[in-house]
């Protein structure tokens, strides 16, 4: 597994206790990510992670529908808990482990009136800003600091009568400071190209009841300070909502990630069969106000199922200015 200076750092508490690659998920970039199915992206918003750049949970109601041509500005605020840290099996480490990272991330999406294979084309970038306090046992760090920016030059969006279809390719660059001897560190060292697909189905012709899906693949390269490779990660993130009177929208999310595909490189310590995996699952609000044209949401999602890797709790708050 992938193991980051907080692992290796970790090894000194743990002995010899298998929890290698624990760290890795949580999160990343999160900031963002958050927008549409728009897939994917941003920051980072997770832990010490050092596997993939893609927090998962950040789409949320219908997560696989890209907006009508237009600018939307979008503020992610992102935050996350975990006391427990899991084995390759699923069992707690039980030491004194605690993690909070919060971060804050600006998305400009642009969905421009040019059409590709008959989908409306656009594009985003997003900027993420993380906070990052972890203890395991008399390990502690503390950082803030700019994270990896998210930028995703192509978004394809086609919108049938029932149905919604969506693809983006983003990638993250490597903005965020990292450093072997810092576990918090705001950055992954490394980049990464994200493949995103959604699909979105209206179950009634009043478009009241929606079920969304969003799929995405990061593709890694390699932390040079590690001399490691992040195998593939995938996740899937699904919604089930239904709109309210007063431009109110409920819904129940969820999400799953797995990493696909073995670490690799001089780096890898630890059993490369070993793969980290989380679940998620949680409830969203979200409210229109068309006054002043903007949309605020919020969600809460519960982690369960997690192996080798932080198992906690994330809650998302995002705000959309339309323009």
């Amino acid at each position: 597994m992938v193991y980051s200076s907080l692992l290796d750092l970790s090894r000194v508490v743990l002995g010899n206790l298998r929890v290698q690659n624990v760290w890795q998920m949580l999160s990343s970039c999160i900031g963002f990510s958050l927008l549409m199915l728009l897939c994917f992206a941003p920051p980072e918003a997770s832990l010490a992670q050092t596997i993939g750049h893609y927090p998962p949970g950040v789409e949320g109601i219908k997560n696989g529908i890209i907006p009508p041509p237009g600018h939307y500005t979008r503020w992610y605020n992102f935050y996350y808990y975990a006391d427990k840290l899991a084995t390759a099996t699923g069992a707690d480490v039980n030491t004194n482990f605690r993690v909070f990272a919060y971060v804050t991330a600006l998305r400009h999406i642009w969905i421009t009136e040019n059409k590709v294979l008959g989908a409306d084309l656009g594009l985003d970038l997003t900027i993420p800003f993380v906070l990052t306090d972890l203890n395991l046992g008399p390990i502690e760090d503390r950082r803030f600091g700019l994270g990896d920016i998210f930028l995703e030059p192509v978004i394809l969006g086609w919108h049938l009568s029932r149905w919604d279809f969506a693809f983006a390719y983003g990638i993250f660059f490597p903005s965020g400071d990292f450093k072997l001897t810092r576990p918090a560190s705001p950055g992954r060292g490394f980049w990464t190209h994200l493949l995103a697909f959604g699909i979105t189905y209206h179950l009634d012709a009043e478009k009241t009841w929606t079920f969304s899906t969003a799929q995405r693949f990061e593709f890694h390269t390699e932390n040079k300070k590690l001399n490691l490779t992040p195998g593939i990660h995938y996740s899937l993130e699904w919604s089930l909502s239904k709109a309210l009177k007063n431009n109110i929208e409920v819904g129940l999310t969820g999400f799953v990630q797995r990493q696909l595909t073995d670490d690799t490189g001089r780096g890898v310590v630890s059993d490369p069969n070993i793969h980290d995996q989380i679940f998620g699952v949680g409830p969203e609000v979200g409210v229109f106000f068309p006054g002043v044209k903007m949309h605020v949401g919020a969600r809460i999602l519960g982690e369960f199922g997690g192996k080798d890797r932080p198992q906690g709790l994330n809650s998302w708050l995002a705000l959309t200015r339309f323009w």
